[in-house]
């Protein structure tokens, strides 16, 4: 853990020091830590400084993207039937994080199996809207439930799948 003593000098995210005009010397930093405490008082390369909080939040994000691309890739087709177990990862995603990021999850996964499995065409868009839906309905159901207490996923487990149903519907 090095500390820094850093005036107008840029940290930068891989540990390399390049040197700026003016001869100053880019900080030398090697953690995230070190990257979100360099950034008090010091010019960044960033708008705003990451969290370690944010920083993990992105990287499970992108974790269950790749496993909603997964699970969407993995499914049964009969005929115009598709039976799939992404839906589980944006109930997941709703119950843990928020709304935003279980909409987030559920377009780019669904981005990426649109993209992957037929390209990128006119209908690309119309494909993102239904798993964005389920997880707007879901955040909402969640957040009402959780604003009036009537929500417990242990212990009153009707009224999740009753969400998941009504989510569901919404989507066909």
């Amino acid at each position: 853990h090095a500390t820094l003593r850093c005036e107008n000098r840029i940290p930068l995210f891989f540990g390399d020091d390049i040197p700026r005009k003016g001869g100053n010397v880019v900080c030398r930093t090697t953690t995230a830590t070190n990257i979100v405490n360099s950034c008090k008082g010091v010019v960044c390369l960033m708008n705003h400084t990451l969290t370690q909080q944010r920083v993990q939040r992105i990287c499970t994000d992108g974790v269950l993207v790749a496993l909603y691309f997964v699970l969407t890739t993995f499914s049964l087709r009969m005929g115009n039937l598709r039976i799939t177990f992404a839906s589980l990862i944006v109930i997941v995603a709703t119950l843990l994080f928020s709304t935003l990021d279980a909409c987030l999850i559920a377009m780019l996964g669904e981005l990426l199996n649109q993209v992957l499995q037929y390209g990128l065409t006119v209908t690309t868009p119309m494909w993102l809207v239904p798993p964005a839906i389920r997880a707007l309905v879901l955040g909402l159901f969640f957040y009402v439930a959780r604003k009036f207490g009537i929500f417990s996923p242990a212990r009153k487990p009707v009224l999740m799948y009753a969400a998941c149903i009504t989510a569901a519907l919404c989507t066909t």
